[in-house]
């Protein structure tokens, strides 16, 4: 799974922040799986996994309440997300292992459809498809007013659409 390196290297470094170090780990799954719902491809979200627990290990002294180290982690996450997806544009075909791996047709439709929408898009379906969050907890998310998330999902929503039909 992602981080998992990662997080061996920070308990190493742990002296005195060993509390945080545990909660860390406790949420590695799902700062990948967050990460693979943007992606749409498992060795990209694993860099972006990594990167954004390092990021999240460097800024632990910001965090004021442990409790709440899930919404920091997925803010994180989806801003080094939309970074990787821009500096990549995310257009890397789906290889042929994948292609012949236990994924359904539909699953690599799916895949490759997300491939050829904009990181955004990803970024919000990901949040309110994905993890069922709440407008004001995506609006949180994205740093965007709560009245953005409805226009911005359903133009993400018809972009998806859009490709998905193949227009």
């Amino acid at each position: 799974m992602a981080g998992q390196g990662v997080l061996s290297w920070i308990h190493g470094k742990a002296s005195g922040d060993e509390e945080f170090a545990r909660a860390l780990d406790g949420q590695r799954d799902y700062v990948f799986r967050l990460a693979l719902k943007m992606a749409a491809r498992a060795d990209l979200a694993e860099d972006i996994a990594q990167t954004a627990l390092i990021a999240a290990w460097q800024k632990r002294r910001e965090l004021q309440d442990l409790n709440a180290i899930r919404g920091w982690l997925r803010t994180a996450t989806v801003r080094h997300a939309l970074n990787a997806l821009a500096r990549n544009k995310a257009t890397v075909e789906l290889t042929e292992a994948m292609a012949t791996s236990a994924l359904s047709g539909d699953a690599i439709h799916v895949s490759r459809t997300l491939e050829r929408i904009s990181p955004e898009h990803r970024a919000i379906l990901a949040l309110a498809l994905g993890e069922q969050l709440s407008y004001k907890e995506i609006a949180e998310t994205l740093g965007i007013p709560e009245g953005t998330v409805s226009s911005r999902l359903n133009s993400a929503k018809a972009s998806f659409r859009k490709h998905w039909e193949g227009e």
